[in-house]
């Protein structure tokens, strides 16, 4: 059960990336528990949050949709994204070297 750890964690990314292992290890409705409670939290950021909340929950084109957004709208530079850990699991995708590159 991991409703201890729920209260220790501040960052709706963190959740997000708990309820993407919940998944992976099959507890699906601890997963999506921790899902719903940091999607909520994560819904009234920027796109720049929100990128990187879909980058750690494993949603990966909405991740790079918003990213993409996030870019346009000047929330983060390209170099950051590159080089932001949240986003890690994006490097090998050719749409997120295109968003860095421009």
């Amino acid at each position: 059960m991991t409703q201890p750890i729920l209260s220790a964690i501040a960052s709706y990314e963190a959740q997000g990336l708990l309820a993407k292992v919940l998944r992976t290890v099959g507890r699906q409705q601890e997963a999506d528990a921790h899902y719903a409670s940091a999607y909520a939290i994560a819904e009234q950021d920027n796109e720049y949050g929100q990128a990187c909340f879909a980058a750690v929950s494993g949603n990966l084109a909405e991740a790079l949709r918003l990213l993409e957004i996030a870019l346009t709208k000047q929330q983060a530079q390209p170099g950051w994204a590159r080089i932001d850990p949240e986003l890690s699991m994006l490097t090998d995708a050719p749409r997120f070297k295109a968003l860095i590159e421009q």
